[in-house]
C-alpha cells in the first residue's frame, strides 16, 4: 500500500440519471478531491514548494471502487440524511467545481486536503453544521504528529522518514477548524453532526467492501529502525575500539554524516523557502543541517584542525537535540536516540575527546 493511502480517503457519491439518455440506468458519480497528476509540468517542483495543485475529479462509482478492491481496501458509505433541493444542490456545485477551469486548488495536508474539502462542499451547500463538542475535544486534545502516527504503527522506517521531516508546527494541539484533516476525523465529526434545521447529518453508515485484509503487523524485531541503528553503533563502537581502522573509519564517518547533509539541506528548503506548514521550526536541524559538508570536507581534505573544532561544535548540537526530544519539545520516534548517539559518538571520537579517538 502507498504511504498516502495509510490515511484513508473521502469521497462524495451521487446517484444520478444520464442528463443525455434519461434511458440508461441511474449511475452513482464519485467525486474525489485527492486527485493529483505527476505528469503536469513542473509537478516535483511545486510538490516540494508546497504549492501542489490538487483537483477534483469526476468519475463513475463503479469503476473506482475496482481499484478499491484490487488494492484489498475497506470501503464504508456515510449515507447523509439530505433532502432532494439539498442533493441538487451539492450535485450542481460539484459539477460546476469539476469544470476545468474550476477544478483546481492548492493543497495542504492539514488544512485542505480531500476531507476537510468535503466539509467546505457541504457547508457551502447546506449551510453551517452542527457538531458535538465533545468529539471535537477529543480530537484537538491531540497533536497533528500524534495522528498522523497513530497510521505508521506497521510501518517504522516510513515513520523514521515522516518523524525527521515534521518539524514543530505538527506538535501543536489540532486547532479546531483542522478536525477534519484525515479521513477518519471527518468521518467521526459527520457521524456526530446536525443540519441548521436540527436533522442528524448521517442517516446511515454502510460497509460497501470490507477487504478481510490481515493486520500486516510490525516487521522483524532485527528489521526495525531501532534495532537497526542501534547495532549500527554497537558496530562502529567496535570498530573504533580495534586496532589500525583510521582509513575504514574516515570512509564511514563520511558516508553517514553524508546522509543528515542531504537531510538537512531538504529540512532548510521546507522551512525557509517552501510553504510546507509542516515542515516549519524543525529540530532535527540541529543534527541535520547542510553545514555538515564542512565535517565531510575537512576529512577528506585532511583539515585536522577545523575538524576537531566542528565536530565539537557538532557534538554539542546533537546532545542538544536528544535532551530536546527526551524532553518532548519536539516529538520523535524511538529510533531518533540510537541515530543521535550513533553521530554523537562520532564526532566525539573526531574531536579529539575520546581516548580512543584516532591521532
Amino acid at each position: 500500500m502507498k504511504i498516502y493511502a495509510h490515511y484513508g480517503h473521502s469521497c462524495f457519491m451521487i446517484l444520478r440519471n444520464d442528463p443525455e439518455d434519461s434511458s440508461k440506468e441511474p449511475m452513482f458519480i464519485l467525486y474525489n478531491y485527492g486527485t493529483f497528476n505527476f505528469e503536469k509540468p513542473g509537478f516535483v517542483r511545486n510538490f516540494l514548494k508546497g504549492k501542489l495543485d490538487f483537483y477534483l475529479f469526476r468519475v463513475d462509482y463503479s469503476k473506482e471502487l475496482q481499484k478499491y478492491v484490487s488494492h484489498k481496501r475497506d470501503v464504508e458509505r456515510q449515507r447523509l440524511n439530505l433532502n432532494q433541493a439539498e442533493i441538487d444542490k451539492i450535485y450542481d456545485f460539484l459539477e460546476w467545481n469539476s469544470k476545468e477551469e474550476n477544478k483546481y486548488y492548492k493543497y495542504d495536508f492539514l488544512a485542505a486536503n480531500c476531507s476537510s474539502q468535503m466539509v467546505a462542499v457541504l457547508e457551502k451547500s447546506v449551510g453551517p453544521l452542527k457538531y458535538d463538542e465533545n468529539i471535537r475535544k477529543e480530537i484537538t486534545s491531540r497533536t497533528y504528529r500524534d495522528w498522523i502516527r497513530d497510521y505508521l504503527d506497521t510501518v517504522p522506517w516510513y515513520d523514521l522518514g515522516i518523524q525527521i521531516a515534521l518539524g514543530l508546527n505538527t506538535d501543536e494541539k489540532v486547532k479546531p477548524e483542522h478536525a477534519f484533516f484525515l479521513p477518519e476525523l471527518t468521518e467521526r465529526m459527520f457521524d456526530s453532526a446536525y443540519l441548521p434545521d436540527g436533522r442528524k447529518l448521517v442517516d446511515k453508515v454502510q460497509m460497501i467492501h470490507d477487504a478481510h485484509a490481515e493486520h500486516p503487523g510490525r516487521p522483524g524485531v532485527f528489521t526495525q529502525p531501532f534495532m537497526v541503528f542501534a547495532i549500527g553503533l554497537v558496530f562502529l563502537i567496535l570498530l573504533s575500539l580495534l586496532p589500525s581502522n583510521r582509513r575504514l573509519l574516515d570512509v564511514f564517518d563520511c558516508i553517514l554524516v553524508a546522509a543528515p547533509w542531504v537531510v538537512g539541506m531538504m529540512i532548510c528548503y521546507w522551512w525557509f523557502i517552501s510553504d510546507h506548514y509542516a515542515g516549519d521550526k524543525n529540530l532535527n536541524i540541529l543534527w541535520c543541517n547542510p553545514l555538515l559538508i564542512i565535517f565531510i570536507v575537512s576529512k577528506i581534505f585532511g583539515k585536522k584542525q577545523l575538524l576537531i573544532w566542528f565536530s565539537r561544535i557538532q557534538a554539542v548540537l546533537c546532545a542538544a537535540a536528544i535532551v530536546l526530544l527526551a524532553l518532548g519539545i519536539q516529538g520523535c520516534c524511538s529510533a531518533f536516540y540510537p541515530i543521535l548517539l550513533m553521530y554523537l559518538f562520532i564526532y566525539l571520537r573526531n574531536s579529539r575527546l575520546l581516548p580512543y579517538s584516532p591521532s
